[in-house]
């Protein structure tokens, strides 16, 4: 069952790391010169806490119950494969010539839909009782 309410939080939360992500990514390889691949683990990166407790404690509330361990454990595995697989693509695609703003929207259109997938079923699943 498709629970919107979740959906909506997620995205809200998605959109204020999105903030935080872009907003960093485009000072560091613009003003700041610094390679893109760079300003991809640096955006990254720094986005990485303020994600976290918005999803654990206000998108996928419902299902603390004092896991936190477990929670971090999930989320911190996700997290690398997200910046392995972002990394890499946000490579190819500026090796491609694709501007880095635009590389770097792609990748976080992809990552969205991939990681509340995962979250939901997996990082922040409801307990079954």
């Amino acid at each position: 069952m498709i629970n919107k309410k979740k959906i909506i939080k997620y995205l809200a939360t998605g959109g204020i790391s999105f903030v935080v992500e872009y907003g960093s990514f485009m000072i560091l390889v613009y003003p700041i010169a610094v390679d893109a691949w760079i300003g991809q683990i640096a955006s990254y990166c720094l986005t990485i806490i303020v994600n976290f407790l918005l999803l654990r404690n206000w998108a996928f509330s419902q299902d603390k119950d004092g896991r936190l361990s477990g929670h971090i454990t999930k989320y911190a595995s996700l997290i690398v494969f997200n910046l392995l697989i972002t990394t890499i693509l946000i490579y190819l695609l500026t090796s491609a010539n694709v501007p880095a703003f635009i590389a770097k929207l792609v990748v976080i259109i992809l990552t969205t839909i991939w990681n509340y997938i995962l979250y939901d079923r997996v990082v922040f699943r409801e307990s079954v009782r």
